[in-house]
């Protein structure tokens, strides 16, 4: 019996052949068992890319970035279903707030948020027909538990919490797009160009 398991392994192998030209079949996927709205795999490929890598058949989507040479690990995130969301709208929200996160604390401190790859959030497409995914730059890094920053010494506290407060504060400072004011979700259309959506909650 085929597992859900899988099926994503499959979709990856074909997103990483046929989209972008990589070997999959001795990469190795990890389950992150924790992830509460997506399926999430970190996948390590067998040797790192080894020159800059763009997408094979057509033009790149908006918002995506090329992956760059000695890439050795990925991240594939699958929306779960029957989790009180919007699927139409979930990939393009993510990718979006993704962009525009990384736009914010550019130049200096852009590396703290993924780079997206390549991304499909049209269940009709030949490449993934039923599946919208995005395919994502790994970052290494740990959850800091407030015990943890507890435990630190003063100085050591005063340092990680002024790195926490200018990071905020870049954001707060962020310049949305016109047409991304107000509240909810983000979407944009085929040029990039971004503006706000009502992304409603489905169910209870």
């Amino acid at each position: 019996m085929t597992t859900l398991l899988d099926r994503h392994r499959t979709l990856l192998n074909t997103i990483l052949q046929d989209s972008l030209g990589l070997q999959a079949d001795s990469c190795t996927i990890t389950e992150f068992e924790r992830a509460k709205h997506s399926h999430v795999y970190m996948i390590q490929l067998a040797h790192p890319v080894s020159r800059l890598r763009l997408v094979r058949n057509g033009s790149p989507r908006p918002y995506t970035s090329a992956i760059p040479p000695d890439t050795s690990r990925l991240v594939l995130r699958v929306p779960k279903s029957n989790v009180s969301l919007e699927d139409s709208v979930r990939v393009r929200n993510e990718v979006a707030f993704l962009f525009l996160a990384r736009d914010a604390l550019s130049p200096n401190d852009a590396m703290l948020i993924p780079r997206v790859f390549v991304w499909e959030d049209t269940v009709s497409s030949s490449l993934s027909p039923g599946v919208r995914w995005i395919l994502e730059e790994w970052k290494d890094g740990e959850v800091l538990s407030l015990d943890e920053i507890k435990a630190l010494d003063g100085e050591t506290q005063r340092f990680v919490l002024h790195q926490v407060t200018r990071i905020v504060k870049m954001f707060q400072e962020c310049r949305l797009p016109d047409g991304a004011r107000g509240f909810g979700g983000l979407t944009f259309d085929e040029h990039g160009g971004s503006r706000r959506t009502y992304a409603r909650r489905t169910g209870s």
